[in-house]
């Protein structure tokens, strides 16, 4: 198995353990002195070699698959990949992050699940991720031509009849 599998199984047996310790159930705790899974020097070096990123032409080639997609999908995977966002990042941007003058996004939350896997608007992970994002010219003028449309479809709604909630 995987290091990763491994630390996953550590972490979910060290946290049920532990609370078994912690309600009585258990005397002793038999985590204690377990050490937490590591890399050896051989997969720390394998994991080294992986790609983390496309290139260029990954990037365009990945770009050009989205237009055959929903307008919104296309526009949410372009702008990860081009703002280099978390999924949560993105996925907590609103018509009121958008600049359009400076031509890009403010992030200031995120979007994260809580333990029943309801969705819920949070701080960012990181003091640093709150920023002011710049994005291309081209990219820009989809969302302006994206927001036209939301907001025009919004508008021909009868009142109730919308359904996308009130988030833009």
């Amino acid at each position: 198995m995987a290091t990763n599998t491994i630390l996953n199984i550590y972490k979910a047996l060290k946290a049920i353990i532990d609370a078994a310790h912690e309600w009585h159930l258990l005397v002793d705790n038999p985590m204690i002195g377990v050490k937490r899974p590591a890399a050896d020097k051989a997969e720390k070096r394998q994991l080294k070699t992986r790609k983390k990123s496309y290139d260029p032409a990954e990037a365009g080639d990945v770009i050009t698959a989205l237009y055959s997609e929903p307008a919104q999908w296309k526009l949410y995977y372009i702008g990860v990949l081009l703002g280099g966002f978390r999924r949560g990042e993105f996925l907590a941007v609103e018509l009121d992050n958008i600049n359009m003058l400076n031509g890009g996004f403010h992030i200031d939350k995120q979007i994260t699940f809580d333990e029943f896997g309801k969705s819920v608007e949070g701080e960012l992970k990181t003091v640093e991720s709150e920023a002011f994002v710049p994005m291309p010219r081209w990219y820009m003028n989809e969302i302006a031509l994206y927001k036209r449309e939301w907001l025009k479809n919004r508008m021909s709604c009868a009142p109730g009849d919308w359904k996308g909630g009130d988030k833009q």
